[in-house]
């Protein structure tokens, strides 16, 4: 049996709406952990 030397990947989903735009991206190379990362206008953004 061979072993997995690599893990990438990548995958991306985009819903418009009259009053929106969502753009959800997964990236992935060779991560053991995940790290989320969150990009906001600064309207929608918790003080």
């Amino acid at each position: 049996m061979s072993s997995i030397f690599s893990m990438t990947g990548f995958a991306r989903a985009e819903t418009r709406t009259s009053d929106f735009q969502l753009i959800w991206e997964i990236k992935t190379v060779n991560h053991r952990y995940l790290e989320t990362t969150f990009k906001l206008p600064e309207s929608l953004r918790g003080v």
